[in-house]
C-alpha cells in the first residue's frame, strides 16, 4: 500500500513539474529571454527582467524551486532579477536549486555549473542609496564549477574553471582554476589534481 501511495504521489509530482515547465518556458519566451533549448523547471521560479536588459541561457539547464525536487531542503524558490541594461548569461547543462541571482551589471556563468540549495550570486550590494556602498561589479563563474549549499558569491568575484566551493562559504575574492575553496571569507584549501578527477 505504501509503495502504491508513493507511486501515485511521484506521478502527480512529475505531472505538476511538466505543466509548470511548459508554463515557465512559455513565460521566458514572452519575456524575451534568449533560450537555446528547453529548460527544465521543477516548480515555478520568481523572475523579474527589466527593460533593455539581456538574459541568455543555454541548453539542458534545470531550475529546482519545489521542495520535493531537492531533498536537502529548499527554503525558497529560484529567483532571478536582471536590472535595466544588465546582462546575465548562463551556459549549457547548469543546475540551480532555490538559487537567487541578482544581476545589476554583468554576471556570466559557464557550462556544467551546479549551484547547491539556497545559494546566492549577485554583482551588487543592493543598496545603491546608501553612501557606504559602491556600484555593481561583474561576476564570472567558469566551467565545471560546483557551488555548495548556502554559498554567497559577491560582486566583483571571478571563480575559475573546475572549482568546488564548499557549503556555507562567502566568496568575496577571486578563486583560481582547479581547486577546492571553503570558508568565510572563502579561501583555497587544496588543488584538484588529475588523479582526483579519475576517482
Amino acid at each position: 500500500m505504501r509503495a502504491l501511495i508513493t507511486g501515485i504521489q511521484w506521478t502527480l509530482w512529475k505531472a505538476w513539474w511538466l505543466c509548470s515547465g511548459v508554463f515557465v518556458n512559455f513565460l521566458f519566451f514572452l519575456l524575451g529571454i534568449q533560450q537555446s533549448g528547453w529548460i527544465q523547471f521543477f516548480g515555478i521560479p520568481i523572475v523579474r527582467i527589466s527593460k533593455k536588459s539581456r538574459f541568455a541561457i543555454g541548453i539542458k539547464c534545470k531550475f529546482r524551486s519545489s521542495q520535493a525536487s531537492n531533498l536537502i531542503g529548499l527554503n525558497r524558490r529560484c529567483t532571478v532579477y536582471v536590472h535595466q541594461n544588465a546582462s546575465l548569461t548562463i551556459g549549457n547543462n547548469c543546475g540551480f536549486s532555490a538559487t537567487s541571482i541578482g544581476c545589476f551589471e554583468d554576471i556570466s556563468i559557464g557550462n556544467n555549473v551546479r549551484v547547491g540549495a539556497n545559494a546566492t550570486i549577485t554583482d551588487s550590494d543592493w543598496h545603491a542609496s546608501d553612501s557606504r556602498t559602491r556600484g555593481p561589479k561583474p561576476v564570472r563563474v567558469g566551467n565545471e564549477v560546483w557551488i555548495g549549499a548556502n554559498v554567497m558569491v559577491l560582486k566583483g568575484v571571478s571563480i575559475g574553471n573546475n572549482v568546488i566551493i564548499g557549503a556555507g562559504s562567502v566568496v568575496s575574492a577571486d578563486i583560481p582554476d582547479n581547486c577546492i575553496a571553503v570558508g568565510n571569507p572563502c579561501q583555497v584549501k587544496r588543488q584538484i589534481k588529475p588523479e582526483d578527477e579519475k576517482e
